[in-house]
Formats: structure tokens, C-alpha cells, sequence
């Protein structure tokens, strides 16, 4: 599994570190030539192609950092940010620029034949008006400069012998050309105002991000499970993950959270780690919403609220790590650290596990302590922060327990973010994230008909730069159906 790791996160690497040139090479080499149009100093496009060369040697220095260092240091969460605020503006004038290539394509085009179909059908004008044909050749010559369409066309038509040679004493005037500096301005205006537009995507993603930050979705989904009891059919579990507190400029947004999940009327709410970002010191702006969660679930639900930890609750250590702890427990929430639960309705038994998170550098988990005590005979649902948990330890993988060997038969897990920035084409989510990590959003199946699956939530906030672009955070409902 280590091994297909270093590889996903080589071909990771490359990826993106190709990419990320192609962006520097092409907004760079547009930035060049329109410094020099400008007949700027060349210290205009030289400074930011310094830059450029440095964030080339930022980006894997940055991807080492996160492999040795346990706690994220300062220079470390520094250099992610510096990353993110050079490359995300230049995906937004790439994709302008491709736009105005296809633009000015599609323009000639049409130009060509426009011009082409109107000079033909000049051509078979009658002899009586030729006076109305030259004087249309004209006003089309002047059209054509003004739009700035298919110069080339424009000036044919100026230097037209057929033009040229015919006698004007009874043609209104038009103008015969454009003066030079005028022709300069309307240059430098068309190309200004491309770079101007250029700002348009920018600042529409920007607003985009903003607005979709907080754009909460419920997502629905059925879960098949083997050997559910009827008792637990149509059970609805509503799922939160990576809260990340210190995401959030005030506590609105957890307060429409509260909102959602209150509105689904679950029978239970879980919460899969990632309650903060760093500190304990980030957890207090929303716990009066997570004390809200918590009554909501013990009085409104049937099977409360249920908790578990994620990578970023453990970069505070000792007492801080502790205090996070100690806020959440008395905030109302079952917070379970390798440990689990049986749920019984009717004499039925629904199993729930969680374990500390087991991932990049980190390896707080204990399976057997996780799964102790638990039955082969119930169903069992883990709580597993990290999805490359699912292949290491669960996936196809019985578990022996004092009463025979068992499989977990729904493991729910976050820490994604299903990539933070990516796309939604026919249902399939695409993102550099999934060059790292098998599961990135959503629900997977085992390719053993064992009937194992694992949800991945795409979380309710943000790590880095609080950007979402085309990954909303997700609220999720899931019902249990019997397989």
C-alpha cells in the first residue's frame, strides 16, 4: 500500500508540477508580449518571471515538506498559500485566453465568408448600380475596420482596383482609409481591453469561490448493507465532515448547517474529524453550534450525535490536543476514539465503530481496540477520518475478533475535501486530487461482492486558502437498505 502511495504521489507531482508550468509559460509569455507592445521597461515582465522560476522550485520543496513534517510548520502553511494565490488566477485568464482564441477563430471565420458572400453577390450587380455597388464596398470597408473584424479583408477591399478606378463624382463621401494613429489607438484599444476582460473570469471565480464556500449540498444516498435487519431499514445517518473551525470568519455558516441537518430529521449525525485546522483556539467560535447539533440530536433523533478525529485534530499535541477533546465531549457529542457502539431497536443490533486517524505520518489508530467486542453476526459501520484507510486495513480484509472474524460493512470517511477545486462531468468528480487518493468523493464498492462499501464526504470546510471551485461543501444523508 506504501508503495502505491509513493507512486500516486509521484505521478501527483509530475501532474500538477507540468501543469502548473504550462500556466506560468503561457500567462507569462501573454504578460511579455503585452509589456513590450507597451514599449514598458522590461523590468515589468521580468520581475514576475523570477517569481515564476522561484514557485517552480517552491512546488516540490513544499510537496517535501508535507512527506517529513509531522506538524505542519509556519514556513510550510506559508508556502501552500503562496502556491495557491500564484496558480488560481492564472487558470481564470488561461481559460480566458483559450476563449478569445476560439472567439477571434470563430470571427474570421464568419468574416471570411460574410465578406466573401456579399463581394459575390456585388459581382452580378447590373451596370445601372454600380454606383450603389462601390458605394456598399466602401461603407463595408469602413465597417470592417471599425469592428476591428478580419483586418485583412478590410484592407483588400481598400486597395480594390475595382474601387480605386471608378469615378466618384456621384458618390457620398466615405472614408478611404484610417490614419495611422488611429489605427494604433484602435490596436491598443482591442488589446487593452483583452487583458481588461481578462479580469472578468478572474474576479467571476473569485466571486464564484466566495459565494460557493458556503453553498452547502445535501447529497442522497442508499446504502446497500448485507444482512441488515429489517428494523434498520430505510435508517438515516446524516454525515458531517472536516469542520475545520478555523476556516470559518464567523459562525453563519455553521448555523445553516444546523439549519440543514435539523431540516433532514436524521435518526443519527455523525461527524468524521477534522473539528479544526490547527489550534485548539479555532474550536470556540462554533461550539455554541455544535452544542445546538448535539441537543437537536438527543432530543430529535433517535440515535444522537457521534464523533470522530481527523489528521488536523492531532497538530495540536498534548494539552492542546486534550482541550479539543475535552470541547467537543462537552459540547454533547459521543466522541469515539478506537472504541464503538451497538445500537439496538426491537432486539436488532446495528454496530458502530470509529478509530483515530491512520494516515500521512500518522498512525493514532487501533483497529482491534476499534473493533473489540464487536460481532461478526450485526452489521458494522467504521468511522475512518482517512479514506486510504479502507484499502490498508478494511477492504476485503476480514478482521479476527473473540467471536469469529468480521468485515466492516460501511466505513465513512472525509479528509478529501472531494479535492476542494475540481469538476462534476456526468456524476464523475475530477480533481488533481485523484491523482493521490483512490476514493475522493462519494460512494465506492468492493470489486469482491463482499458487499463492503466506504462514503467519502467532501466536507463543510476548507484547509489552505478558503477556496471551493466546483466542489461544494456537502451535507450527506444516507439510508441504509437491506442488500
Amino acid at each position: 500500500m506504501f508503495v502505491e502511495f509513493t507512486w500516486r504521489l509521484l505521478f501527483f507531482f509530475v501532474v500538477v508540477g507540468l501543469m502548473q508550468t504550462a500556466l506560468d509559460a503561457i500567462v507569462l509569455s501573454a504578460w511579455r508580449s503585452f509589456v513590450r507592445k507597451r514599449g514598458w521597461k522590461p523590468l515589468w515582465y521580468m520581475i514576475p518571471i523570477a517569481l515564476g522560476v522561484i514557485m517552480f522550485f517552491v512546488f516540490p520543496f513544499t510537496v517535501y515538506l508535507r512527506q517529513v513534517e509531522w506538524y505542519p510548520s509556519q514556513l510550510n502553511k506559508f508556502l501552500h498559500k503562496a502556491l495557491a494565490y500564484w496558480y488560481l488566477p492564472k487558470i481564470a485568464i488561461v481559460v480566458f485566453l483559450g476563449g478569445n482564441v476560439f472567439v477571434r477563430w470563430l470571427q474570421g471565420r464568419f468574416s471570411v465568408w460574410a465578406v466573401n458572400a456579399i463581394i459575390r453577390f456585388l459581382e452580378h450587380t447590373p451596370k445601372a448600380l454600380e454606383t450603389t455597388k462601390i458605394f456598399v464596398l466602401q461603407r463595408l470597408q469602413s465597417t470592417m475596420l471599425r469592428l476591428h473584424f478580419f483586418r485583412g479583408f478590410a484592407l483588400r477591399l481598400i486597395s480594390s482596383n475595382e474601387v480605386q478606378n471608378q469615378p466618384t463624382d456621384n458618390i457620398p463621401s466615405a472614408p478611404q482609409q484610417i490614419s495611422l494613429s488611429r489605427r494604433i489607438f484602435l490596436t491598443r484599444a482591442v488589446n487593452a481591453g483583452g487583458y481588461a476582460l481578462a479580469a472578468v473570469p478572474v474576479a467571476a471565480l473569485g466571486t464564484e469561490a466566495l459565494f460557493t464556500l458556503y453553498d452547502f449540498e445535501v447529497h442522497r444516498v442508499d446504502i446497500p448493507i448485507k444482512n441488515l435487519p429489517r428494523q434498520f431499514e430505510g435508517l438515516t445517518i446524516a454525515q458531517l465532515s472536516d469542520i475545520h473551525a478555523g476556516s470559518f470568519f464567523s459562525e453563519k455558516p455553521m448555523e445553516e448547517v444546523c439549519r440543514i441537518v435539523e431540516s433532514l430529521k436524521p435518526d443519527m449525525v455523525l461527524v468524521t474529524g477534522d473539528w479544526v485546522n490547527w489550534r485548539a483556539l479555532e474550536l470556540p467560535m462554533i461550539l455554541p453550534q455544535i452544542v445546538r447539533l448535539a441537543n437537536f440530536a438527543t432530543k430529535q433523533t433517535r440515535l444522537g450525535l457521534w464523533g470522530s478525529l481527523g489528521n488536523h485534530d492531532h497538530y495540536s499535541s498534548g494539552a492542546a490536543h486534550a482541550e479539543i477533546l475535552s470541547m467537543i465531549r462537552t459540547s454533547g457529542v459521543n466522541l469515539m476514539v478506537n472504541q464503538n457502539t451497538t445500537f439496538r431497536i426491537d432486539g436488532a443490533s446495528l454496530q458502530m465503530a470509529a478509530i483515530d486517524n491512520v494516515g500521512l505520518r500518522q498512525n493514532f489508530g487501533n483497529l482491534d481496540e476499534a473493533l473489540e467486542g464487536l460481532s461478526p453476526e450485526h452489521p458494522t459501520i467504521l468511522m475512518a477520518h482517512d479514506p486510504t484507510f479502507w484499502d490498508k486495513k478494511i477492504h476485503a480484509k476480514p478482521h479476527e475478533t473473540a467471536h469469529g472474524n468480521m468485515l466492516v460493512d460501511l466505513t465513512l470517511s472525509g479528509h478529501t475535501h472531494g479535492g476542494q477545486m475540481g469538476l462534476n462531468i456526468l456524476g464523475m468528480d475530477i480533481t488533481p486530487a485523484a491523482l493521490m487518493y483512490k476514493q475522493v468523493a462519494g460512494l465506492y464498492a468492493d470489486d469482491y461482492e463482499l458487499g463492503q462499501h466506504i462514503y467519502v464526504n467532501r466536507g463543510i470546510g476548507t484547509t489552505g486558502i478558503p477556496v471551493r471551485l466546483g466542489v461544494p461543501p456537502e451535507i450527506t444523508l444516507l439510508t441504509l437498505r437491506k442488500a
